[in-house]
C-alpha cells in the first residue's frame, strides 16, 4: 500500500480507493518459541520507537507508518516506517510471533505536545481524555468523499487515579505459525473491510463499540463489540506472508 496507488475492490461494495493515511502503534513485540512461550524483542532505538518504565517493567512502543505525505496523503508526514527491528535472546527455535496494536494504557493519556517521538504526533491523538489513535486508516473513496477507521480506547472516564477506559481496544495479534527468517507480517486491508460498505453516507468508524458499523471492523481485529463483550473472534487482519 502506498499513497497514490490505486486500491481496487475494497469493502462489501467493491469500491476503488486511494490511501490517505495508514499508521498504527504496536507494543509487546515477541517471538514464540517451540513451547509457545513469548520471548520479548528488544526494539532498536530510533525516532520510530520509544521506551518508558512502568513499575518493574520496561515498555517499548513503535510506530508503523505507510503514508509519505504525498499525493492523497498530503496531510501526512514525509517519513515512512514499515519494518520494526530489534534483538531477541538466542538459543530458541522460533515458531510464531505476537504483538499488540496500540499504545499501552499507562502511556495512552499523556500530553502529546511534550511526549517523545513517535508519541508526539497530534494526527495520531484524539484528545486529552481519549488518548492515542492506536490504528488510523483514511481512504479517499471518490471526489470529496472518504472513509476512516480511527481505533483508540473507548469508554474513558477521568477519575482520581487518572483516566480509566473500560475498553482499551488494543488488539492482540498472535501468529502461531510464523518463521522470522522467511516471512513478514502483512496487513490485509481487503480482509479488514470485507464486511464494510464504503460507499454509504457514513464516513467510517471511531471505535464506538455500540456502533453497528464498527462491529465487523472490531471483530476483524479480534476485538469485542456489541453483544460480544468479553472476547472477540480470531483476528484476520494481520497474516504471515513470504518476505519480498
Amino acid at each position: 500500500m502506498a499513497c497514490g496507488a490505486a486500491l481496487t475492490g475494497l469493502g462489501s461494495d467493491k469500491r476503488d480507493a486511494q490511501l490517505q493515511d495508514l499508521r498504527f502503534y504496536l507494543h509487546d513485540l515477541a517471538l514464540l518459541d517451540s513451547n509457545g512461550a513469548a520471548v520479548p524483542v528488544q526494539l532498536d532505538a530510533s525516532p520510530w520507537t520509544t521506551s518508558a518504565s512502568a513499575g518493574a517493567s520496561q515498555l517499548q512502543v513503535a510506530l508503523v507508518d505507510f503514508e509519505d505525505g504525498k499525493a492523497a496523503c498530503a496531510n501526512g508526514t514525509a517519513g515512512v516506517h514499515t519494518a520494526v527491528s530489534g534483538l531477541v535472546a538466542a538459543g530458541h527455535h522460533w515458531k510464531g510471533l505476537q504483538f499488540r496494536v496500540g499504545v499501552p494504557e499507562v502511556l495512552n493519556h499523556r500530553d502529546v505536545l511534550t511526549a517523545p517521538a513517535p508519541l508526539n504526533l497530534t494526527a495520531m491523538f484524539w484528545s486529552w481524555l481519549g488518548g492515542y489513535k492506536h490504528l488510523r486508516i483514511d481512504l479517499q473513496t471518490g471526489p470529496g468523499t472518504g472513509w476512516k477507521l480511527h481505533l483508540g480506547a473507548s469508554g474513558c472516564d477521568q477519575t482520581a487515579k487518572g483516566t480509566v477506559c473500560s475498553h482499551p481496544n488494543q488488539a492482540l495479534i498472535r501468529l502461531e505459525n510464523f518463521d522470522p527468517a522467511t516471512q513478514a507480517v502483512e496487513l490485509d486491508l481487503a480482509s479488514l473491510l470485507s464486511q464494510t460498505e464504503l460507499g454509504t453516507k457514513h464516513s467510517g468508524c471511531m471505535a464506538d463499540l455500540d456502533d453497528p458499523l464498527c462491529l465487523p471492523l472490531l471483530h476483524a481485529l479480534g476485538l469485542p463489540g456489541g453483544a460480544t463483550v468479553t472476547a472477540g473472534p480470531p483476528q484476520r487482519v494481520f497474516v504471515a506472508a513470504p518476505k519480498g
